[in-house]
């Protein structure tokens, strides 16, 4: 009864040696595939945000060196300075001077004497850290309606000045395929302004998956930052092959160790069977080990060693039979019989 249990734990073990592994994989390729979306969510948004930089370093440095001229007032000689510094300059649209009151009273195009108007969302622009280049960001209203620019502006003397920086150029879309339909990313200054995005909505990610992935690359440079999220079913489902095919593989290696379970345990079942049949037919010998005492050299006596004697004269190893009898009790009856044979023989 007890062999026949072990036998039972043992199929059950193989059953859940064939799950076990199909369940593991796939936690593991999930945690793998994540944590993979993660790590590549954040390079994106640090070669997004370095391109920012790159962009804004053109448009910060124009206005430094018109500063430096002393690029303050409005003539032909200066809006032309101002044209030739634009055109020289990757994703600056537009450079004009700016009064005290906010006004612009030129710019690269000409005289302007246009109000400035700083985005409705914007409650304080964001300033450049100590150290960098004393510039200020902010959302800014251009000569197109419904259009907005990002505003980079230096105070001068007698002013500022600003430079329009188109919001395309300044924001390097990453998001392509499959991330472009399930992942958001947006391009936001320190006041939480929003200058560009692109894929899903930040509330679609929401509601799609509670527990969404999201990671912030912030300069260290400029009061900039890249936001990217999307749902982890977006990160796992390129890797569901990979799934299926280690799954496959792990529910054919369980398979075939259930099998080979069942294969052991009917054979161990059937030497338990020949085991009963051999204690019927009294088939079980003792051969006899002498002990000699070491002092003296003489036998002292005997040990009784138990051997399976076939019917054809042909005797089993112990080491084959002995392990299961001793697992399914057998052992006591063997011992008996042996006992009774040798002392009453």
């Amino acid at each position: 009864m007890q062999y026949r249990f072990k036998i039972a734990l043992a199929v059950g073990l193989s059953v859940l040696v064939t799950l076990g592994p199909m369940v593991v994989i796939d936690v593991g390729v999930r945690w793998v595939a994540i944590e993979q979306g993660r790590s590549n969510l954040k390079s994106m948004g640090e070669t997004m945000v370095a391109h920012a930089e790159n962009i804004l370093d053109a448009a910060a440095g124009s206005l430094e060196i018109l500063a430096s001229e002393g690029i303050d007032a409005c003539n032909p000689v200066n809006i032309r300075r101002l044209s030739e510094v634009v055109f020289t300059r990757a994703g600056v649209k537009e450079i004009g001077i700016v009064d005290d009151d906010g006004r612009m009273l030129c710019s690269n195009y000409g005289p302007a004497m246009v109000q400035i108007g700083v985005d409705a969302g914007v409650a304080n622009p964001g300033r450049a850290p100590a150290g960098v280049v004393p510039v200020n960001l902010e959302m800014v209203s251009t000569r197109l309606a419904s259009r907005t620019a990002l505003g980079v502006r230096r105070e001068t003397t007698r002013g500022s000045l600003i430079a329009f920086v188109d919001p395309n150029a300044i924001f390097l879309d990453l998001l392509h395929g499959r991330s472009q339909k399930n992942c958001h990313a947006r391009l936001v200054l320190a006041n939480g302004s929003v200058v560009m995005v692109t894929g899903e909505t930040a509330e679609w990610v929401r509601e799609a998956d509670p527990e969404f992935i999201e990671v912030n690359a912030t300069s260290s440079r400029y009061p900039i930052a890249v936001v990217l999220a999307g749902p982890r079913f977006a990160f796992v489902e390129p890797f569901a092959e990979i799934q299926s095919y280690a799954k496959i593989g792990a529910g054919i290696l369980g398979l075939a160790f259930l099998i080979l379970m069942g294969y052991l345990g009917r054979s161990r079942s059937s030497l338990e069977g020949e085991i009963d049949e051999a204690l019927r037919n009294k088939e079980f010998v003792a051969q006899y080990q002498p002990i000699v005492d070491v002092a003296d050299g003489r036998v002292a006596g005997c040990e009784a060693l138990i051997r399976w004697q076939k019917p054809d004269g042909k005797l089993m190893p112990p080491d084959l039979f002995v392990p299961i009898a001793e697992a399914t009790g057998q052992i006591v009856p063997m011992t008996r019989q042996l006992m009774v044979r040798r002392c009453f023989r």
